[in-house]
C-alpha cells in the first residue's frame, strides 16, 4: 500500500492532494517504484507514548545514535521525514500499518542500507586549538 495513499483523503490539505495526483501519475507510469524509501533495505523508526512531553528530543537523540553506529558499520544512512509527517496527518492509519499502538507517535525514521558511492576525500579543516583545564 502507497504511504501516501495512507494520509491522503477527505480531511487532506489542497497542498497534500496536490502531491497525491503527482505521485499517483508517477505510480501509474512506474515511475515510483521503491521511492518512498529509495529501496532501502531496513528502515528505523523511533516513535513513544504521545503523553511523554521529550518524546521528540529522546528520539532524536536515539536516531543520532543510530546514524552514528551506521556509519562504523559502512551503512548509509538517510532520515524520512515524509513518514514522521504522514503519521502527524493520519496517525491511526500509519499505527495500524506499523502495528504502533494508539497512544503512540513515529518521531523519527531512517532508512538503512549499504550506499552505492562511496567517498575518500575528506574536507579540508584547519587545526583547532584546545585548551585542556
Amino acid at each position: 500500500m502507497s504511504a501516501l495513499r495512507l494520509v491522503a483523503g477527505s480531511g487532506a490539505s489542497e497542498g497534500m492532494a496536490r502531491y497525491y495526483t503527482m505521485f499517483k501519475t508517477m505510480r501509474e507510469s512506474g515511475h515510483l517504484q521503491g521511492s518512498m524509501f529509495r529501496n532501502a533495505p531496513a528502515l528505523v523508526v523511533a516513535y513513544d507514548k504521545k503523553s511523554n512531553r521529550m518524546a521528540a528530543l529522546d528520539c532524536a537523540i536515539a536516531m543520532r545514535n543510530v546514524e552514528v553506529m551506521a556509519m562504523t558499520m559502512g551503512l548509509g544512512t538517510c532520515w524520512s521525514g515524509f513518514l514522521v509527517g504522514a503519521d502527524k496527518m493520519r496517525p491511526k492509519r500509519i499505527n495500524g500499518v506499523l502495528g504502533l499502538a494508539g497512544d503512540e507517535r513515529i518521531h523519527g525514521a531512517l532508512m538503512l542500507g549499504y550506499p552505492k558511492y562511496t567517498y575518500n576525500v575528506k574536507l579540508p579543516r584547519k587545526a583547532r586549538k584546545v585548551t585542556l583545564l
